[in-house]
């Protein structure tokens, strides 16, 4: 207690001579998390109404402030602080971060002088000083202090959240301290960062939903995501890279932004983030007013990425701390079910004006032609992924529902009644059902070609993934994997013969492989910076997928409601044409080899105890000619 008391005398007295050395020595003996200074400064402030702890962080403080420069305010251009200024600032901040890890007293006293670091916090995590290294250590013991002040201790996480987040203090004006601090490319300082967000969010439901709804948290949940997503990337290059980069401290930010956002995901926060980062209706400059915005941002994907994860990881915990009055209604579900439809709807407008590829033995050159006048394939990009991940994620977790349930039968109990993940499953799939009857009622009979007829609303997920497979198998047709017999690569001649397919297996209408023949939308979407046509065979593997599962029934053991549910959505593909459409996808396909097994299987489910489905596919079986 001596030594604390001497430093504190010594930072009062001021002076040239900074007591550099007590600090460090001091900064050391806090370290351990049994340290019994810690405990013996506690005990007096709590004891004996000792100040000791309030004057410690008082002088702690003021001397971090040395680390502004005197004429910061008033010059116009970029000052720095000098090099033994930001170094003493760094180990006062070090101390404090020391002295207060695991104690509450000690984090209440800190914090109530906290205002003292306010133009500390503003000027080190500005533009300037955010990017120089001769700040990192500085704005890094300044997050570490942070983040020990806020660990287990409501009153102080209550107070920075007030603080820092959903009003500013008066020197950081509106930025977000978090924003700037996440800013930083040092990884000390992103972490602790991290720790401040989880820290805030696990103690509280209230916070988790600001940082998931709030519009002046959305800054920094992009962000996030940007870090993330950045994260893996430099994870997936490091494995393979034999200079040694830092794979530990990769995996270890990623796996606290991913904590973070599965703790989210468990509050089901996932639908109101993914349309708190929904990029604008329309695009801000006048005059581009007429065309149309990408309806998909980084984020969003990178978001879907992340749920399709925790979904595919188990989805613990979700919906266990979230008590909604209606648990019928799940915002996640709905979410899935609008994006999907409205990314669906706007990739198959756009997909109606790419050029087709020229059928064989036709006089078609197949030349691509000029993009159609209002067509921007720029609107396209990210858009096929995206849908690729939402049609993921409902996969996935109809597939994990319908298991749990299996297993819970099993053991004898009920998962639909308990489990919040079940629950919300089993609310998408009947959800996706009981649209198809509504849907199945507006179908005109007998109006030619339905699909082109049919107007889907944006409750028509079912609608809505027939036609965008029509579309993408018409558009990037599939590619066979045998070479015609006696073609050249130039060769489109209509007396060129495909090699024969194996047993059981067709060649796609083409008859040629992906290495002579090249897409004239894949061409013109690639030249025009949209995306390429493996995007879209992802598509069409994860859509037809899609129908499989939402047309799947037991056989034995389905409830009655199932069984309705089912027969709607196989009237309702069968009006619409689909069934051709799913029977197209059976094709031999070079670049999506399993996508005939997904075929297979939704058009069994299609077919499965419907006569009406079945007699129109007899109508294709191959008729005997009578012998003359």
């Amino acid at each position: 207690m001596d030594s604390i008391q001497d430093l504190v005398n010594l930072l009062r007295q001021g002076g040239a001579d900074l007591p550099s050395a007590q600090i460090k020595q001091l900064t050391r003996e806090f370290a351990p998390q049994d340290s019994e200074l810690r405990s013996q400064l506690a005990s007096s402030a709590s004891q004996d109404g000792s100040d000791l702890a309030s004057h410690l962080a008082t002088e702690l403080f003021r001397l971090a402030a040395r680390s502004i420069p005197q004429n910061a305010e008033s010059s116009s251009k970029k000052v720095d602080a000098l090099p033994q200024d930001i170094e003493i600032s760094t180990y006062a901040l070090r101390l404090a971060r020391n002295v207060v890890a695991g104690c509450q007293d000690l984090q209440n006293i800190f914090w109530d002088k906290i205002k003292i670091l306010d133009s500390v916090l503003s000027f080190t995590t500005a533009f300037a000083q955010v990017h120089d290294e001769i700040y990192r250590p500085l704005i890094r013991a300044a997050g570490q202090l942070l983040s020990n002040l806020l660990m287990a201790n409501e009153s102080t996480q209550t107070s920075f959240w007030a603080r820092y987040i959903e009003t500013g203090s008066s020197e950081l004006g509106d930025a977000q301290l978090i924003l700037r601090l996440l800013a930083s490319s040092d990884h000390g300082t992103l972490v602790a960062t991290i720790l401040i967000l989880l820290t805030c969010c696990r103690g509280s439901q209230e916070r988790s939903r600001q940082l998931a709804t709030s519009p002046a948290c959305r800054p920094s949940l992009e962000m996030l995501l940007s870090i993330l997503e950045q994260s893996f990337r430099d994870f997936a290059e490091a494995e393979h890279d034999s200079s040694g980069s830092p794979i530990d401290e990769l995996d270890e930010l990623s796996s606290l932004t991913y904590s973070l956002f599965s703790h989210l995901f468990a509050r089901q926060l996932f639908g109101p983030m993914l349309i708190n980062i929904a990029p604008a209706a329309t695009v801000p400059d006048s005059e581009e007013a007429d065309v149309p915005h990408n309806p998909v941002t980084g984020s969003q994907r990178t978001l879907l990425g992340l749920f399709d994860a925790y979904i595919y990881a188990g989805a613990d915990e979700y919906g266990e701390v979230s008590h909604r009055q209606n648990p019928q209604e799940n915002p996640d579900v709905e979410a899935l079910l609008s994006t999907f439809v409205r990314l669906g709807i706007h990739l198959r407008s756009a997909m109606t004006q790419l050029p087709r590829p020229p059928i064989p033995g036709s006089s078609a050159s197949g030349d691509i032609g000029p993009p159609l006048p209002g067509f921007d394939a720029r609107t396209l990009i990210g858009v096929p992924q995206a849908i690729v991940l939402v049609v993921q994620c409902m996969s996935e977790w109809m597939v994990l529902s319908s298991k749990r349930v299996d297993e819970a039968k099993g053991e004898g109990s009920d998962a639909e009644k308990v489990d919040p993940f079940v629950l919300a499953g089993r609310r998408l799939l009947e959800r996706k059902r009981g649209l198809a009857k509504e849907n199945l009622a507006k179908v005109v009979v007998g109006s030619g070609d339905p699909l082109a007829n049919h107007s889907f609303s944006p409750q028509d997920p079912v609608g809505v993934a027939i036609s965008l497979l029509r579309e993408a198998a018409a558009v990037f047709p599939a590619e066979s994997p045998f070479k015609s017999s006696n073609a050249t690569s130039n060769s489109t001649s209509s007396t060129t013969r495909p090699t024969d397919a194996p047993q059981d297996h067709v060649l796609s209408h083409t008859g040629a492989s992906s290495l002579s023949t090249a897409s004239p939308a894949a061409t013109q979407l690639e030249n025009a910076g949209g995306p390429g046509k493996m995007a879209f065979t992802y598509l069409k593997r994860e859509l037809v997928r899609l129908v499989g599962i939402v047309s799947f029934v037991e056989a034995r053991g389905g409830s009655e409601s199932d069984k309705e549910g089912v027969r709607d959505v196989q009237d309702y593909v069968r009006e619409l044409g689909g069934l051709f459409v799913v029977l197209g996808m059976t094709q031999v396909d070079e670049l999506n080899p399993y996508i005939r097994e997904h075929a297979v299987f939704a058009l069994r489910n299609l077919l499965a105890g419907n006569q009406t489905s079945q007699d129109l596919i007899a109508q294709l079986r191959k008729v005997e000619e009578p012998q003359s």
